[in-house]
Order: C-alpha cells, then structure tokens, then sequence
C-alpha cells in the first residue's frame, strides 16, 4: 500500500468525521474544510465539503480563518530575536503609548509569549471583541502581577501585546490591522513566499474566501467574521492551507520549499519557539505559544477557534512531518483529529 493510500486512508478515520453533510447537519461538524499532511518530504491534500451556500468545495488554495494558530505566526517572529532578549524583561522596549503597573514591567518576552505574564482575563472585559486600542491599552496597563512568573493562564491579550511590543521595537506606531499585516508580512511571511496569509482580503478568485458558518436550528448558516481588533496578531489572520504546509515544512526544518530557500533567522527562530519554555499540565509542555506534547517523539500543535473557524496545526520535528486542518465553522473536535491523525502518522 503507498504512502498515499496509506495517509489518504487515516485522514478518512480522523478528518472526515470533522466535516458534515448538508442535508443532515451536526452541531459538531463543520460544512466543509481540508487537511494538509506532511509526510516522508511530500505534501497531500484532502479537501471535504464545501465553503459556500452554492456549494463550491475547497481546495489547498482556498482561504480560512486561522483563529489562536495565528500566535504560532507572531510567535515564530519572537523567535527571531537575540537570545538574551527572550529571558529579558519588557521594561525599556514597551511603545511609550504604555504606562505599565510596576511588576508588569518585570514581566518577560518569554513570559508573554508562555501566558505566564499575569495578563487576565484572555480579552479586556465588557467591551470583548469590539475593544479599540485606546481600551485595549486601558486594559494592559492595569496589569500588576503578585508574582512573576505567574500561573499559567491563556492569553489572547498577553500575545497581542508581545506583537506591539516587538512592532514598537521596529518603529511602527499604529498596531491596526494593515500594520500588523505588514509587520507580519517583512518578518514572516514575505521570506517564506505565504501570499496569501493575512487579513482576509487576500483572497482572490484563483483564492477564494470560504464563508464562515454556524449551526442554528438545525442548519448551517453563513454568518460573518469577527473583526479586527488590538490583539489580532493572537487570532484574526487567515490563510490557505498551501500556505501553512510551508510554514510546516519551515517548522520541521526544512531548508528549501517549493524552490526557495528559508532564511537561517526564521529557521533558527522556529526552534526556538518551539522549545518548553514552561510547563502547562502534566504530559503538555509550553513553548512560544506551541502546546508541546510529550509523547517519544514530541508533537507540537496549536488549535484556533472563533466564529467561523476550527482550525489546528501540528509539528513533528524529528520525523518532519505535520499536519494542517482548516474548517469554515467553531465548535468541531479538531485537536483530537489533528493530534491523533499525527500520532498514527508516526507509526507508519
């Protein structure tokens, strides 16, 4: 049996059940998404279902929202910087719009990037996905901390605010969406040759954008994407999954990608977010952002969630293969597919 038979028949077990049939919806499945599997240097796609009311499926150049898979972005862009930089604390290298509580000044790169920097709830209160970065701002500074390194809690916010940070430190002086774009663009995804990761507006017709769904009395209804909003380097791009095979591939270490060469600063900044910087729960360590699983050898993944998006990301650097699952609606069981699909690709 090849390789491709073999990765076609286990992406039927754990990602097919994701996606669900029109006539006969599931609150727990979404219309439609794709698998991308990286496996022995090659790189297969398993489109399902279909991303809009007419019907039209997807495809690996279609667009999704990647929800929270965005912090392995900004996370990757952390990586990047000097060593020392990471372990050191954010004080001196905050945008002066900032005015930090004391011991919120003493908190690390690495502690932002782990969500052991004390910064809760994940979203400022009461005004949630609407907030401007006047609140936003508002919000960071009434962060004070007891103690440093603090409990693990997930933070949408603390990794939005390490990406204005390491903005500030490159000279931006807006974080809105086109320069969080942009700085994401010249840091990432520009070396890497991801054209179409960004806001959603990068769809195009060759790349369409898949509608984003919920499920309401017993149907499947389009409904729209979230905003942009202060934190969105934590969880508002969106991209196709060509696109994030290569960040896969960039992640295992591969040094050449469809003909171009990665840089040795991205490469090198990949590892290093990768590493467990923190413990999580027992069994799961935390790198940048990355939920480091340690299994013998280890998996790392990162899940997304918001109206509209289920997608997961996984990473296996010593076998150097991984999987990508984008879906158009929330609420399906994508880590368990994602994670499990990677595990059986290990054992083949």
């Amino acid at each position: 049996m090849s390789n491709q038979s073999c990765i076609a028949a286990l992406v039927e077990e754990y990602f097919a059940p994701l996606i669900g049939n029109p006539k006969m919806p599931i609150s727990a499945q979404s219309p439609g998404g794709i698998c991308g599997v990286l496996y022995g240097g090659d790189v297969y796609y398993f489109p399902y279902g279909r991303i809009n009311e007419n019907g039209e499926a997807p495809d690996k150049h279609t667009v999704f929202g990647l929800g929270s898979v965005t912090k392995t972005l900004t996370a990757s862009i952390l990586g990047q910087q000097d060593y020392s930089l990471l372990t050191g604390s954010i004080n001196g290298y905050v945008p002066n719009v900032y005015e930090l509580q004391t011991n919120e000044q003493n908190a690390t790169f690495a502690q932002l990037a782990t969500f052991t920097a004390g910064i809760k709830p994940s979203i400022p209160p009461k005004t949630g996905n609407r907030t401007n970065q006047k609140e936003f701002q508002d919000f960071i500074n009434g962060m004070n901390p007891q103690n440093l390194p603090a409990p693990y809690f997930y933070s949408d916010s603390s990794i939005g605010f390490l990406a204005q940070i390491l903005m500030g430190m490159q000279g931006y002086s807006a974080f809105d969406q086109p320069d969080t774009i942009d700085w994401l663009r010249k840091n990432l995804l520009k070396p890497l040759h991801m054209d179409h990761t960004g806001a959603c507006t990068v769809s195009d017709t060759t790349h369409p954008l898949s509608d984003a769904f919920a499920y309401q009395d017993r149907s499947y209804i389009p409904i729209q994407y979230l905003l942009w909003v202060p934190w969105g380097a934590a969880g508002r791009v969106f991209s196709t999954c060509w696109d994030m095979m290569i960040f896969v591939q960039a992640n295992v270490g591969i040094t050449n990608i469809n003909g171009n060469e990665v840089p040795e600063s991205i490469a090198n900044g990949m590892k290093i977010a990768q590493r467990k910087w923190a413990s999580r729960k027992p069994g799961c360590g935390q790198g940048f952002a990355w939920a480091i699983f340690e299994f013998n050898p280890p998996i790392i993944g990162k899940d997304g969630s918001l109206p509209g998006v289920s997608s997961y990301v996984t990473v296996c650097r010593e076998q150097k293969l991984g999987v990508v699952m984008l879906t158009n609606m929330q609420g399906v069981a994508i880590e368990a597919a994602a994670v499990g699909l990677t595990m059986e690709l290990q054992r083949l």
